[in-house]
């Protein structure tokens, strides 16, 4: 009998530890004069005018790489601009604020009236969007600290099939989806929870942020960019806003000769190939009539599974969880769980505060999971839609969407690609009747 009170005693101690701690973080601190509050070790947006500062160094930071991308068009001159972002926006900021981050607190900004959005995380939220609808993603080339990573990585490039490209370039809307869900509902900022790099800026982090940041610096080697063309929520904003670019990458300022370099040296499958005129028009309407009436059915069909599935996604969060535990110990008590329950009355609150307050969460999934799969299906139709779009052009181009402003294609390109440069006019061998005299001799 003894030996069985002290195994439950052994089992409840972990959970009567984390409530003492609890507690003890829930009173004030002593009133002494020294005494201070211990800080985590995080980076957190500046105050004053350290913000600004910020800000006014990712303004001209976007207003440069524009200008060598557009009119410059060098590679290494982005070169030099990815390192000082690099630098500063990634080992001496410790990667934030970030602009990829500042997707949630946007979101928990506009549904929590109580939360004030701070200056630099709009900031940062908002420039990007803006420089990418006058230039293209010139964030993605020469700003962001975690492309510039991957793209001074990258050694060996291989060519993705592009049936698994077309699959993958999806997950990035869903994850956007996932991660904005879940920063409504205060679940988690899963962007900041689950990101690769963050870890190697603060030269710390738990074992699975390490592990996943290495196997993505691995993969960067020879895929180009991985996080960014298969994970990053924010490149889906920046994607949509670049199509609408009043200026955006070309190739070549002159006649394509079509040498294909252009493309073979893209390792974003980022160029188009040139398009034949003769393309069945009536075919592809006909499956756009398709799509059109297959989506919206498809979209009802994946909210109605994410309805479903509300009480499993619901699940991941801790009041919610808690919430299950503690109505569990009632329903079914065991020693284990009565002291679980114990412990919540006894240093935090009562069962029923955690009883409505996991409720509350639980409605709130049970509408947002179903706007999640009617948004993975919207992201699906989409997606079928632009595979049957076809841009008529006898040249190579760069897709604005998908072209991270990378400048590889100006220096795989024979052509003379800065605009101050002389036209490189072909020579050709001089035929006899050009090289001969005319009739009269010479004037």
């Amino acid at each position: 009998m003894k030996l069985r009170q002290a195994a439950i005693g052994l089992l409840a101690l972990p959970a009567t530890l984390a409530a003492q701690t609890a507690d003890q973080h829930s009173q004030p601190p002593p009133q002494f004069t020294d005494y201070r509050i211990p800080m985590e070790r995080a980076a957190l947006p500046r105050d004053g005018s350290f913000q600004y500062l910020d800000l006014a160094i990712l303004a001209a930071m976007l207003l440069v790489t524009a200008w060598i991308v557009l009119k410059r068009r060098s590679r290494k001159e982005l070169n030099v601009v990815s390192a000082f972002a690099l630098g500063y926006f990634g080992f001496l900021r410790l990667g934030c604020v970030c602009s990829i981050g500042s997707i949630q607190n946007v979101a928990f900004a506009i549904t929590h009236s109580s939360y004030r959005l701070p200056t630099a995380v709009a900031g940062f939220f908002i420039l990007p969007l803006i420089a990418a609808l006058f230039f293209g993603r010139v964030f993605c080339g020469g700003v962001c600290p975690m492309g510039a990573m991957q793209d001074f990585l990258l050694f060996r490039p291989i060519k993705i099939p592009a049936k698994w490209t077309a699959a993958l370039e999806m997950a990035p809307s869903i994850y956007l989806g996932v991660a904005v869900l879940f920063s409504v509902t205060g679940t988690a900022f899963v962007i900041c929870e689950y990101d690769p790099f963050v870890g190697m800026f603060r030269l710390h982090g738990h074992f699975l942020m390490i592990l996943f940041g290495g196997a993505v610096l691995a993969l960067s080697l020879f895929v180009g960019r991985p996080y960014c063309r298969f994970l990053c929520p924010y490149g889906v904003l920046l994607r949509w806003s670049a199509h609408f670019a009043k200026h955006s990458v070309s190739i070549t300022p002159q006649e394509c000769i079509q040498c294909h370099l252009c493309a073979s040296a893209c390792p974003f499958d980022s160029i188009q190939a040139p398009q034949p005129i003769s393309v069945s028009r009536t075919a592809t309407r006909r499956q756009i009539g398709k799509w059109m009436m297959l989506g919206p059915l498809l979209m009802l069909t994946l909210a109605a599974v994410g309805w479903r599935l509300s009480p499993f996604v619901a699940s991941w969060d801790s009041r919610v969880h808690r919430a299950r535990v503690l109505r569990n110990a009632e329903l079914h008590p065991t020693p284990v769980k009565t002291v679980l329950a114990d412990a919540w009355d006894r240093h935090r609150r009562t069962s029923q505060e955690a009883y409505r307050e996991g409720a509350a969460v639980e409605r709130q999934f049970e509408i947002g999971t179903p706007l999640l799969g009617a948004w993975i299906g919207l992201v699906l139709m989409l997606k079928a839609l632009s595979t049957l779009r076809r841009r008529l052009s006898a040249d190579y181009i760069a897709d604005p969407g998908s072209c991270v402003s990378c400048a590889r294609c100006y220096s795989a390109c024979p052509i003379p690609n800065r605009s101050y440069e002389l036209p490189l006019l072909p020579i050709h061998p001089a035929s006899p009747s050009e090289t001969k005299e005319p009739v009269g001799g010479p004037a």
